[in-house]
């Protein structure tokens, strides 16, 4: 009975705090319980600094920064240390950004960022080493000067749980949640895993050619298993380079899980912690986005909108990048068809026109806007006492609200990111191509390194392969005056397929539908043809070598998880 595996079953250390007010985080009690076998021995807590009773478990402000005092786990003489993997289960409320802090008596140390959960409960599974948790203490992300009034912090419960194996042969864990309490049609359940992932550098003489990109092999890919006694789904992780995200909704699954399955033996791949998080799914005009993969926007069920019109989301490896998602074309028109004219139209850029000049006109399938043409076109409409459509009113607030654009002394001017858009009325095949066209335009406007790559690509282009696509984009009704623009329809044209078909697209559908209007230009299409033949996989292989490199995606893929038949087996 003196077997860590064993005592794992038994014991659970509890944290029982209540707040007096939020005004100053204080905390009014804290109280250690747990439930061993006779004879065992008592697992206590101590804290560094010690504070008076109505100040324990408190938020103190020290250097500007809001934190707990240091709590360390005192274990009796006869506990064993951990020879399996176990992992810390926190409940709590917080409407802060928090950060766990811990070490072990090994000397190792782990920091993990916990969601927020804006004042709503939240639970959350954090993968431990197989030692001893000797200290921890929560920390508030950021410094501020004074806490705003209605900031919360309350941990409900902390223990340690063992975390099952899923397999002998492949390493993987098990993490169990509780099933959720009371179910109501104005929540549901969001689910983010976090993990990190540093691929290995390939040893010399290994298969790669020089200057080739590597591709997503079959054991980058990670099994996923969600489910309940009842209902599962099994999903594909697609493992990108860093530190990232990636969530899952109890309504578009149409089941609240309560364990995750995560079963890889990919060198790199680290589970960092898997939360979840109850949230408020009522319709509101500016509604906050829902984090998400795009494999999620594309796939999440319209049925689980919280509006009937469009939906709001934001972009798991690039928050800054909102997306919507219009129920039809009409809707998503009314939203940006002006802007499309105002930004991106040849003839029109830099101009508002008029509900009775765009009615005959068309705008786009799916639109893109970076945070500075966004400004300057609310800025024009202002200056210009220019009536805009409630619509593009809403769409202002929700700017100003997400940080896209700001308001400063009455001008409107850039923050950060921007957003694309999609249609539930383009076909499924349109939707991914154009999720990728647009997401690699929002990965233009987010990653400064990116834009930097791809404009060595495009003025190391000779003349006549930089009039090629001025060519081309006039003929789509692009503005081929602004260099800007140029530039990310040129990357995001090449990225939105794979790149073995990047060929095919142009030369087999483009080149000849073009000549099919303009039959005057086959002489020049011959002989860009004869002098550039590699010029589009050239292109692509530079630019794609600059996204796998920067973020981990490829051409003409940027999900991260897609749904797959069930292939992991529940314990």
């Amino acid at each position: 009975m003196k077997g860590y595996r064993y005592l794992l079953s038994f014991f659970i250390i509890m944290l029982l705090l209540s707040l007096t007010g939020c005004r100053d985080h204080t905390v009014q009690s804290i109280a250690l319980g747990l439930d061993l076998p006779v004879g065992q021995g008592a697992l206590s807590l101590m804290q560094t600094p010690i504070v008076p009773a109505e100040q324990e478990g408190r938020l103190l402000e020290i250097e500007g920064q809001l934190q707990t005092p240091v709590y360390e786990v005192e274990y009796p003489e006869d506990f064993s240390t951990p020879s399996t993997a176990v992992a810390l289960r926190l409940e709590y409320r917080s409407s802060l950004d928090l950060e766990l802090h811990a070490s072990y008596d090994t000397g190792e140390s782990l920091r993990r960022t916990l969601p927020s959960g804006n004042g709503s409960s939240v639970s959350a599974v954090v993968p431990l080493a197989a030692a001893l948790l000797q200290e921890f203490q929560f920390k508030a992300s950021g410094t501020r000067e004074k806490s705003p009034a209605g900031d919360l912090f309350q941990i409900e419960a902390l223990a340690l749980q063992e975390l099952r194996s899923t397999d002998e042969d492949v390493p993987g864990v098990t993490i169990s949640f509780s099933p959720p309490s009371g179910q109501s049609p104005l929540y549901q359940h969001r689910y983010r895993l976090d993990y990190s992932y540093r691929r290995e550098v390939l040893p010399a003489g290994s298969l790669e050619e020089p200057g080739e990109p590597a591709e997503q092999s079959p054991q980058e890919v990670v099994p996923l298993l969600v489910g309940t006694l009842e209902d599962s789904a099994s999903f594909r992780l697609f493992a990108k380079e860093g530190d990232h995200s990636i969530y899952f909704y109890s309504r578009d699954l149409e089941f609240a899980p309560t364990e995750f399955t995560v079963q890889t033996n990919l060198p790199g791949f680290q589970l960092q912690q898997v939360s979840r998080q109850r949230v408020w799914r009522g319709a509101a005009d500016t509604p906050p986005p829902i984090p998400a993969d795009m494999g999620t926007i594309l796939r999440y069920r319209q049925q689980a909108w919280r509006r009937s019109d469009w939906e709001l989301f934001s972009w798991n490896l690039f928050p800054s990048i909102l997306v919507f998602d219009f129920r039809d074309y009409h809707i998503q028109a009314a939203f940006l068809k002006r802007l499309a004219f105002f930004v991106e139209k040849k003839g029109s850029a830099g101009t508002l026109l008029s509900n009775r000049e765009l009615e005959p006109l068309h705008g786009w399938n799916a639109h893109d806007y970076r945070a500075a043409d966004l400004a300057a076109f609310f800025q024009t409409a202002r200056e210009q006492g220019f009536s805009l459509n409630p619509e593009e009113q809403l769409l202002k607030r929700i700017l100003l609200e997400q940080g896209v654009i700001h308001e400063v002394d009455g001008e409107f001017l850039p923050g950060t990111g921007g957003f694309i858009s999609l249609s539930q009325q383009s076909s499924s095949r349109l939707r991914y191509i154009f999720a990728t066209h647009e997401g690699y335009h929002g990965l233009y406007f987010a990653s400064s390194r990116y834009r930097q790559a791809v404009h060595g690509v495009w003025t190391a282009l000779s003349e006549d392969e930089r009039q090629f696509w001025k060519l081309f984009l006039d003929w789509k009704h692009y503005n081929t005056e602004d260099v800007y623009l140029l530039e990310n329809e040129f990357q995001a044209y090449l990225m939105q397929q794979h790149r073995s078909y990047v060929d095919t697209y142009f030369k087999e559908y483009i080149i000849p539908r073009f000549l099919s209007f303009y039959p005057e230009y086959q002489g020049q299409a011959d002989y860009f043809l004869a002098h550039y033949g590699e010029h589009f996989s050239r292109s692509a292989r530079l630019i794609e070598e600059a996204a796998q490199s920067l973020v981990g995606i490829s051409a003409g893929d940027l999900v991260c998880i897609r749904e797959s038949e069930p292939t992991l087996t529940k314990n």
